[in-house]
C-alpha cells in the first residue's frame, strides 16, 4: 500500500491555503473576506488530514496579525479575524477530532504509536 497519499493531499490543501492567504493579501478592500475563508477552509481540510498540518495553520494566524500590525489596522479588526479563521478551521475539524475521541477513548489523540 502507498503511503504517500495523505501527504500529497496535505500538501495540496496547504498549498491551496497559502496560495489563499497571498491571494489575500493581493487583493481589494471587497474581496479580501473571500480569499480569508477560502484560506481557512483549506487549512481546516488540511488539518483534518492530518495533525501536522497545525503549523501551517498556525503560520498563517501569524501572518495575518502581522499583516494587520504592519498596515495599521485596528485591534478590533485584526482579533476579529483571526478569530473567525480559528473557528472555521474549528469547525471544519472538530468532527473529525470527536471521532477520534470516540475510537480511540483517548483524550489526546497525538500519542505516537508504533506502525503495525
Amino acid at each position: 500500500m502507498c503511503k504517500t497519499t495523505i501527504e500529497l493531499s496535505l500538501a495540496f490543501f496547504e498549498t491551496l491555503a497559502v496560495l489563499s492567504f497571498v491571494n489575500f493579501v493581493a487583493s481589494t478592500a471587497e474581496d479580501k473576506n473571500k480569499w480569508l475563508i477560502l484560506s481557512a477552509l483549506f487549512s481546516g481540510t488540511a488539518f483534518a488530514g492530518k495533525y501536522l498540518s497545525v503549523y501551517n495553520a498556525v503560520s498563517i494566524v501569524a501572518a495575518l496579525l502581522i499583516y494587520f500590525w504592519i498596515n495599521r489596522k485596528t485591534a478590533v479588526s485584526a482579533v476579529y479575524k483571526d478569530c473567525r479563521f480559528i473557528l472555521i478551521v474549528a469547525v471544519l475539524v472538530s468532527p473529525f477530532y470527536i471521532r477520534n475521541y470516540f475510537l480511540t477513548e483517548c483524550h489526546l489523540s497525538f500519542r505516537i504509536q508504533p506502525e503495525t
